[in-house]
């Protein structure tokens, strides 16, 4: 796969409607967790240079654009068109920056690259931040939106750490970098050395929505700390050994860096037929995952499985595999925290019920409502950011009896073949 680093078009100007700026915390924000199959699928990432600079890192796969010909030259054009607004925070109107930027690709030949550009923010210090970034493919006639929490507070904090691919010299714009040897930058001259904690540990499914059941706080002993050394060119190289993770930071004194994941060569995607089995375990019972588990075959056990749900449709047991499985990639994409996303809490609730048809963010939880808001029939899960050095992605749900019976019958949806929405 090729990689076209792209220079930018911009306008800089005020992106606000007549009706002035709205909360983001007082909107409907499950655009967040897109459900169209067509999607644009960019990635971003914040990282901030110095006191005043920042940059926001972008890439997207040219198979989710749509290209347009020119007759004369016999060449391939897309048109981007990146925009922004940055709020103080959730609940605060206040707009920091607002900014419009066009990206064009031409190219002679349609093949599978990665689009890469890379657009500067100034942001001051100290200060925390939302940015709402609206990506739209304007041939396509299609977008999508992306929000990221900017943390400006320090000089140790995730954000001023950037994770290069060592092969592409460009950024991941991940924290799940597979079994890739990467670069790491660190923002700030008078650091020589890094220092790694690293975990190697083991976690199981989260408890179901209704249970009662106490969770372990995490153990933040690390299983090994070593440093790695920063060179002349201003970042330090690191491998992370399949199945952990390591937090890197910049200074003996703090909890606080950006951590490294590798949970398996081909994440977010599922390994094995065997990895298709450990997020079965939310609509199984503990016979039929023990004889999954302990099957000969685990890719024949998971398809008897599918094809019994679907009572000997081919095709339904089909649709209930691609359904299931997609969206479990879905909760490792959106929700991996320092465990895979299925095995979150927001990535149980996504693969039981689906998308949400309404979420709240604001600093400290997430809302996300089933059905019509305010209607007896709605049914409501709230999630609690857990302060967590490794990850801002920790939410733990707010578990409630009231769950008990729409779990309940939604796992019977599943387990009579009834969830037959098509990816």
């Amino acid at each position: 796969m090729k990689i076209r680093v792209l220079f930018i078009f911009i306008l800089i100007g005020t992106l606000l409607g007549c009706s002035g700026p709205v909360r983001l915390s007082s909107q409907n924000l499950a655009y967040i967790y897109q459900k169209d199959k067509n999607l644009l699928e960019s990635k971003m990432v914040v990282h901030h240079l110095n006191a005043v600079n920042s940059d926001l890192h972008f890439s997207i796969s040219s198979k989710n654009l749509l290209y347009s010909k020119k007759p004369d030259d016999n060449t391939y054009s897309a048109k981007l068109k990146l925009s922004y607004v940055i709020f103080k925070s959730f609940d605060n109107t206040e707009i920091v920056d607002s900014a419009s930027h066009w990206i064009n690709d031409t190219t002679q030949i349609l093949s599978n690259d990665n689009i890469y550009a890379k657009i500067p923010l100034r942001l001051a210090y100290p200060g925390q931040y939302v940015i709402k970034v609206t990506v739209s493919d304007l041939i396509k006639n299609i977008f999508e939106h992306k929000i990221i929490s900017i943390n400006k507070s320090d000089f140790v904090s995730a954000q001023n750490f950037l994770v290069v691919d060592k092969k592409t010299d460009l950024p991941l714009l991940t924290n799940a970098i597979q079994n890739r040897e990467v670069k790491v930058f660190y923002s700030y001259k008078d650091v020589e050395q890094l220092n790694v904690y690293q975990y190697n540990r083991l976690f199981q499914i989260p408890p179901p929505p209704f249970s009662n059941q106490s969770i372990n706080d995490f153990d933040f002993t690390p299983d090994q700390t070593y440093g790695i050394t920063i060179n002349d060119s201003n970042y330090a190289k690191i491998k992370i050994p399949e199945g952990s993770f390591g937090m890197i930071s910049s200074s003996v004194n703090t909890t606080e860096g950006v951590t490294l994941f590798n949970f398996n060569e081909t994440y977010p995607k599922l390994k094995s037929p065997l990895d298709m089995v450990a997020p079965m375990r939310y609509i199984c019972t503990n016979k039929e995952f023990g004889e999954l588990l302990n099957a000969e075959n685990h890719k024949k056990a998971v398809d008897t499985y599918w094809l019994r749900c679907a009572s000997g449709d081919a095709k339904t047991a089909k649709i209930l595999i691609q359904n299931y499985y997609h969206r479990v990639e879905e909760a490792n994409n959106y929700f991996t925290s320092y465990v895979e996303g299925w095995k979150t809490d927001r990535g149980m609730i996504n693969i039981i019920f689906g998308k949400p048809s309404v979420v709240y963010v604001n600093e400290t939880t997430q809302t996300w409502i089933y059905g019509e808001e305010n209607t007896q029939s709605a049914l409501q899960f709230q999630f609690q950011k857990v302060n967590n050095p490794f990850t801002e992605k920790d939410y733990r749900l707010i578990r409630s009896p009231l769950h008990k019976k729409p779990w309940y019958a939604m796992v019977e949806r599943w387990r009579k073949g009834r969830i037959t929405d098509e990816y």
